[in-house]
Parts: structure tokens; C-alpha cells; sequence
């Protein structure tokens, strides 16, 4: 299987890079939590509620490295996962904040 990251318009910068291919994200994980991500305005969003990581994608490329992420604004997590439809309550993680 060929999976594609994507393919930049012509004088693209960091942000607006296009959609990462539904099936490689489909194998992505949050390399903190091992929680599914999702995809919101260039970043790749863990769908753990207790990280709230998120990572950016740069020129199309996810970049899955924990000290390259940030911490989402609880108001900012919460919208994301609304409009995503795919978060991991809180209460359904366990100390280490992998999900059950």
C-alpha cells in the first residue's frame, strides 16, 4: 500500500498544507498516550483528555515528537474534539493516561 502525505500548492508555507491522507492518520498515534489523533488547522490533535497534545504538521509532514508539541488550552482541546467527534473521556483513562 502507498499512502501519500500530500502534495503542497505551488508557494505554500507552513500552515494550509492540505489534509494528511485519511489512511496514514489512521495509523497515527500519539506517541505520549498511543491515543488516535486527529487533524484540526495544522496540527495533529491527541484525543486524550488529560495530555491534550498537539502536534504540528510542517510542509504536509506530521511531526510526532513530543518536545515539538504543545498543550492545548482546555476551551481550545474541548472545540476541537467536539467538531471532531472523537475524544477519549477523561474518566476512560487510566493513571499513565493511556486509554482503557
Amino acid at each position: 500500500m502507498v499512502i501519500s502525505i500530500g502534495s503542497l500548492p505551488d508557494g505554500a508555507g507552513w500552515a494550509g498544507m492540505g489534509e494528511i491522507n485519511p489512511d496514514l492518520l489512521a495509523l497515527l498515534v500519539c506517541p505520549e498516550t498511543h491515543a488516535p489523533l486527529v487533524e484540526h488547522e495544522g496540527w495533529l490533535y491527541s484525543t486524550d483528555g488529560r495530555s491534550r497534545r498537539k502536534y504540528p504538521i510542517r510542509e504536509g509532514i506530521p511531526i510526532l515528537l513530543v518536545p515539538e508539541s504543545r498543550i492545548a488550552e482546555p476551551e481550545e482541546f474541548e472545540a476541537v474534539m467536539k467538531a471532531s467527534k472523537k475524544a477519549v473521556p477523561v474518566d476512560a483513562v487510566n493513571e499513565v493516561g493511556h486509554s482503557r
